[in-house]
């Protein structure tokens, strides 16, 4: 009978999904090691196995693959060879790039925010053996700085790639600022003035606020500006008007005069007292004779 050699055992990387076609190059190379003869009238061979060979992970599958020589007088010898295909290398994962976000709630932005998920979903995985699988460590809220997300691409043998990417939440845009025009009585050579002033911030609790308003004030009107800034430097303002008043008018204490008429050309010295919260006033007397 013809000679039969076949090569040890190979071990070949699975690259198809689920294994590997007895047909690629590197199968083929493999089985290409026979040695096979025949000292009288070689006729051929042919091969017996699996035309595709299953994939394990990294211990791999074995596959026994057979060469058959036969000669022209129909003896014939066999001999055979394992092929371990195997699965040691983790999915391929693409990640998308850095980017940056305008913090739009408190204290950072929400790890479901649709600019995020979509983010997120630029991430891709694919296995050229076995499924895979995608996954990350995305927050539930992103906070206001430099955030680290881990992809991570596993397929069904455990072989793993993890890579990162960052995602910043910027906050530029400026609190709000507001205050509200006081009207006040006056009440004396200086009123005090109680004024408001206060600043709000989608995405910073505690914004810091300032008024240049004075604690009291003469008769007139003012004008104080009030200046909220958050924690990132930003700052906004607001213009509220003071308007100390005046419509209470003056006190006159009773008039001390005689009771009874009094002749013609003799003088008299009537008295009254006049008072006014809010500071110097003018008085005056009229008489039933027209006299002022």
């Amino acid at each position: 009978p013809p000679t039969c050699v076949a090569p040890g055992t190979g071990y070949i990387w699975c690259s198809d999904k689920g294994g590997i076609s007895r047909g690629q190059a590197y199968v083929y190379q493999h089985l290409s090691q026979f040695q096979v003869g025949d000292l009288c009238d070689f006729a051929g061979t042919s091969i017996e196995g699996p035309s595709f060979l299953p994939s394990g992970c990294q211990e791999g599958t074995t596959s026994t693959i057979s060469i058959v020589a036969r000669d022209g007088s129909g003896n014939t010898t066999t001999c055979s060879t394992d092929i371990v295909v195997y699965d040691n290398e983790p999915p391929l994962l693409s990640i998308p790039d850095d980017t940056q976000l305008e913090c739009n709630v408190a204290g950072g932005v929400e790890g479901s925010d649709a600019n995020v998920v979509s983010w997120l979903d630029e991430a891709s995985a694919y296995d050229t053996c076995h499924d895979e699988s995608l996954s990350n460590d995305s927050p539930a809220l992103y906070a206001l700085g430099s955030n680290l997300v881990h992809f991570a691409a596993e397929d069904s043998c455990g072989n793993v790639q993890t890579r990162f990417a960052h995602l910043t939440v910027l906050d530029t845009t400026p609190p709000l600022a507001s205050c509200e025009d006081s009207v006040v009585e006056c009440t004396g050579a200086l009123t005090p003035v109680s004024t408001t002033c206060s600043g709000s911030d989608i995405c910073d609790a505690a914004v810091a606020v300032s008024s240049d308003a004075a604690p009291s004030y003469a008769l007139g009107d003012y004008g104080f500006t009030c200046e909220a800034t958050d924690s990132s430097g930003n700052g906004a303002s607001a213009s509220c008007q003071i308007h100390v008043v005046d419509t209470t008018a003056p006190v006159i204490a009773p008039i001390v005069a005689p009771l009874d008429p009094v002749p013609a050309g003799v003088a008299v010295a009537p008295s009254a007292h006049f008072t006014d919260a809010c500071g110097p006033h003018t008085g005056s007397w009229s008489f039933g004779d027209g006299v002022t």
